[in-house]
């Protein structure tokens, strides 16, 4: 029935992090990051196709969905842990001051460019303004920034421990 391939899913899910979640973020976060990387300096050809601008709009999204599907394979192994499915010791301790710390960075060096972007907007007597290469890196690195802290907050929920006996 649907429901019984719904729990079978959601099994191979919980017990497979790495094949569902790791594998594909992996690939997404390598490839499409170097793609933004790359095009936010500029553009580029591979072989006879020119990729410009306007390749960022579906790069950066699946980038960020990449950078997503690693956390989620994090998650993945902290909930198996903190169900008693796996050892706690196969899992390594997280560190939430070390994440907070580079989405923080994220976010200030984000911020740094958007201002930059603005301060040189203003210069220009507010013309029109061309700066999609900029604005689409400090997005990108904005987002992924904000990333970072929510999933870091959320991964250290999972090493909390409480004794669910009442004296």
């Amino acid at each position: 029935t649907w429901r019984d391939g719904w729990r079978h899913l959601r099994f191979i899910l919980l017990m497979a992090p790495h094949v569902v979640f790791a594998i594909p973020g992996w690939l997404f976060t390598a490839f499409f990051g170097m793609m933004t990387l790359a095009l936010s300096l500029g553009p580029m050809a591979i072989a006879r196709m020119e990729l410009d601008y306007h390749h960022l709009f579906y790069s950066v999204p699946l980038f960020a969905i990449g950078i997503q599907l690693l956390w989620f394979d994090l998650f993945a192994g902290k909930f198996k842990a903190f169900v008693g499915l796996s050892s706690k010791q196969d899992i390594k301790p997280f560190s939430l001051d070390k994440f907070l710390l580079l989405g923080c960075g994220l976010l200030v060096f984000a911020i740094t460019i958007f201002l930059f972007v603005l301060i040189g907007w203003i210069n220009s007597g507010k013309e029109a303004l061309f700066a999609i290469r900029e604005c689409s890196l400090a997005l990108t690195l904005f987002l992924v920034g904000f990333l970072v802290i929510i999933n870091a907050l959320i991964v250290s929920m999972f090493e909390l421990h409480f004794d669910s006996r009442k004296e």
